[in-house]
């Protein structure tokens, strides 16, 4: 059986806990079996095997087949060998959100779904449960609910994919009207996608509304961003825009869009030892000391002179 796509992807539910003997006897057995050129199907009927005689499987171990039986394209042999887990006393939110995804994968849709959610009143901290529903609903064409269309731009913008958590954004601020916290969301997408004007305008309107997360933190940096580019642009070979901007990129964790700024005002004020200590600075806070350290090192060696207090200041800064 093929495996279909579900939007790219396949959630893998993997739990870090020591195997037993057996499991670990079995891990070894599937090793030499893939070192001998086993097809898949071989390994798959060794693994169903195993899960559906085994009475005491590690239910990490359990999932960590499981899912080496979907990915290489038998989703019904792995249901079956789930079903026969749940006989033997072997449950999980885990197993059963594996199960659903099984279900997804024979097109079984209705069953998928309940066993998702059956899997969240299981595990309901979990979010990549949560992650298997949203996908369902919109691969199915679904209508998501205000907070599963927040949820679901979160996730996107935490993957990076910054356009889509926009749109999503977006299409549920003209649906709602004023949705404060997709709003406070949008500006954190702004944010990531540096365009600082818009980012500001949102978070500080969100902000309104009651508090956020870190959002009088993030005006207080944006602020400072959009200062410095408005002093770069008025003058761009002076040093304190360079300075007011990387500081205020650095502060939100825009490491290398600081570093970035800096480099440009160093291309005009090479020798600018504010510039230099900032960069360091940059590197420390970023957790690369060493770094840091190995850069003053090579700019007092080509004549920058450089207070020892300062130095020594920023380079046992806390990180």
């Amino acid at each position: 059986m093929q495996i279909r796509g579900l939007t790219g992807m396949i959630i893998v539910f993997l739990v870090l806990a020591g195997c037993r003997t057996g499991d670990e006897a079995a891990a070894r057995q599937f090793g030499r079996l893939k070192d001998e050129g086993a097809d898949r199907y071989t390994l798959a009927y060794h693994r169903a095997v195993y899960l559906s005689t085994a009475r005491d499987v590690e239910i990490g171990f359990a999932i960590s087949l499981l899912n080496e039986m979907i990915a290489d394209g038998y989703p019904t042999e792995a249901r079956y060998c789930i079903d026969n887990l749940n006989r033997n006393g072997i449950r999980s939110g885990g197993l059963l959100a594996l199960r659903g995804l099984c279900y997804q994968h024979e097109m079984q849709y209705e069953l998928a779904m309940a066993d998702f959610r059956a899997a969240l009143v299981m595990d309901p901290e979990d979010p990549r449960i949560r992650e298997l529903i949203l996908n369902l609903k919109a691969s199915r064409g679904l209508e998501l609910t205000e907070d599963e269309i927040l949820e679901r731009a979160r996730e996107l913008m935490d993957k990076g994919r910054l356009d889509e958590s926009e749109s999503l954004l977006k299409a549920l601020l003209e649906k709602s009207g004023e949705h404060h916290e997709a709003t406070y969301c949008l500006g954190l997408v702004k944010l990531g996608k540096g365009q600082y004007d818009s980012a500001y305008r949102y978070i500080q309107l969100a902000e309104k509304t009651g508090d956020r997360p870190r959002s009088g933190e993030y005006i207080t940096h944006i602020a400072s961003v959009l200062e410095g580019e408005t002093l770069i642009g008025s003058n761009p070979h002076t040093f304190s825009g360079y300075l007011k901007k990387s500081r205020g990129l650095a502060s939100m964790g825009f490491f290398d869009r600081a570093q970035q700024v800096l480099d440009g005002g160093l291309e005009s004020n090479p020798d600018n030892v504010n510039l230099i200590m900032a960069k360091a600075l940059v590197w420390v806070q970023a957790g690369e000391r060493e770094t840091a350290e190995v850069y003053l090192l090579q700019q007092e060696q080509r004549g920058i002179r450089i207070d020892p207090g300062l130095k020594r200041q920023v380079l046992t800064t806390q990180n």
